[in-house]
């Protein structure tokens, strides 16, 4: 089935099945405010990037194995070098 990804304020994304409506899982990302997510073309991994750059934390770059919900790596970025 189709899934969406949905950015919260308090920093998870959620993978909401698009047939059903319901949440089927819940990324907890190490960042705050979370500017982007991506899925790759085949949707099996998720791209977030974000964080708190204002407060000197910084960009971040994680990559989630969407089946699993873990997250696969995680990077600082500099926000000169990131596109989206």
């Amino acid at each position: 089935s189709k899934t969406v990804a949905v950015c919260t304020d308090a920093g998870e994304v959620l993978l909401i099945d698009l047939a059903t409506g319901m949440i089927a899982k819940t990324l907890a990302t190490k960042q705050g405010y979370l500017s982007s997510v991506r899925f790759s073309p085949d949707g099996k991994t998720l791209a977030v990037g974000g964080g708190e750059e204002y407060l000197g934390d910084g960009l971040k770059i994680e990559l989630w194995d969407v089946a699993s919900g873990k997250r696969l790596w995680q990077r600082r970025a500099d926000p000169e070098f990131v596109l989206w």
